[in-house]
């Protein structure tokens, strides 16, 4: 019995169910999913100026491309029509999957190229792949 369980558990994928709390406590699941997105990336900012930069949209003037990074990438996984996309059918479709929101997420920074295999190193500040190990 227990065997059988395992194996339906193994093959079935978890999925997120806010059971508790009002839906205005989920603000608080896409905003860390935001905040650790971007510290990966190298947008460092402290928890609670990310925190204005997301949710109450303050853009500090010494930095409004970080800032954007922020506020895009939040509206993104805050979106539900994004956050809850069915999975692509291949891992070829992926890249024209994400494209529209990378786009989005990008914004200002004209010289990023969304959705695209970047050539090369990674970015300095970047913690992500081997550069940010």
């Amino acid at each position: 019995m227990f065997r059988g369980l395992a194996e339906l558990l193994g093959d079935t994928a978890p999925e997120p169910c806010p059971v508790l709390g009002s839906p205005e406590r989920w603000v608080w699941e896409p905003f860390f999913e935001t905040y650790f997105s971007d510290f990966i990336e190298g947008t460092e900012f402290g928890v609670d100026e990310a925190r204005e930069i997301a949710i109450d949209g303050v853009i500090p003037s010494e930095r409004p491309a970080d800032a954007h990074d922020v506020v895009a990438t939040y509206r993104i996984v805050s979106d539900p029509p994004v956050s809850r996309a069915v999975a692509p059918a291949s891992g070829a479709d992926l890249p024209n999957e994400i494209r529209p929101a990378c786009s989005r997420q990008a914004g200002p920074r004209a010289t990023r190229r969304a959705a695209l295999f970047q050539p090369g190193p990674l970015s300095p500040t970047s913690r992500a792949g081997p550069a940010g190990r």
